[in-house]
């Protein structure tokens, strides 16, 4: 990994997309960003493996990490495919816990690092701070736990239907920056029922399979597919 040096406006600008800091005040961020660092990554890179002590807060801006663990079978299983801007296994740093998974870079990633002791030293200067931070987790917890849900309960087709929503909220395309196999993974399915299930939705007109990735045709039938088990 290199570690870049922008300037504090960028690193404020990069740290206020995330919902974990939304509440904070701008003097707040600017502190936060003031003592977190910024990497590039390669893919291929290891961002930290299971057991390791936690001691930074990754913060994933652009790219795609991958985070997983080996079954006794020796089977990978993928917990997490993250896509910028988002948090990288949050929660093992804030409890003080090592990596519950390995995590790998699957795409060229920029990440910020926070150190845990210089976020501890914060938020012991500033009570008020773990309690607006906690907020801004509990939102990110409340998305996760309902994606959580839609997969568990989904067919192949609004697996992948929620999968697509979710990565173009605002936007008709989506470019894949994980192999098609990793992203089965992470829905629970095999790596030829996730193209037999894009294909249809490309039959139904729901979406169209573009050579840089996937383009959403139709929103609304393909949020009409959220209904079905």
């Amino acid at each position: 990994m290199k570690t870049l040096s922008p300037s504090l406006e960028i690193k404020t600008k990069y740290l206020r997309r995330l919902h974990l800091f939304h509440s904070l005040s701008e003097p707040e961020l600017s502190q936060i960003a003031d003592f977190s660092y910024v990497r590039t990554a390669d893919r291929g890179e290891i961002l930290f493996r299971q057991g390791e002590s936690a001691r930074e807060l990754h913060i994933l801006v652009r790219g795609t990490v991958e985070i997983f663990f080996l079954l006794e079978s020796g089977e990978k299983k993928v917990i997490h495919l993250l896509s910028g801007p988002s948090l990288v296994a949050e929660a093992a740093l804030f409890m003080g816990s090592p990596w519950p998974a390995d995590a790998h870079i699957l795409s060229e990633s920029l990440l910020v690092a926070i150190p845990r002791d210089k976020i501890i030293a914060l938020t012991a200067a500033n009570p008020e701070l773990p309690w607006r931070l906690m907020g801004g987790m509990f939102s990110r917890l409340n998305e996760f736990r309902n994606t959580i849900e839609n997969l568990s309960r989904k067919s192949a087709v609004s697996r992948v239907a929620v999968y697509l929503l979710t990565a173009a909220p605002d936007c008709p395309q989506i470019i894949l920056n994980a192999p098609k196999n990793k992203i089965a993974n992470y829905l629970g399915l095999r790596a030829e029922t996730f193209s037999r299930a894009l294909r249809v939705l490309v039959n139904q007109g729901a979406i169209a399979m573009e050579e840089e990735g996937i383009r959403i045709m139709n929103r609304s039938l393909l949020e009409s597919i959220l209904g079905e088990q």
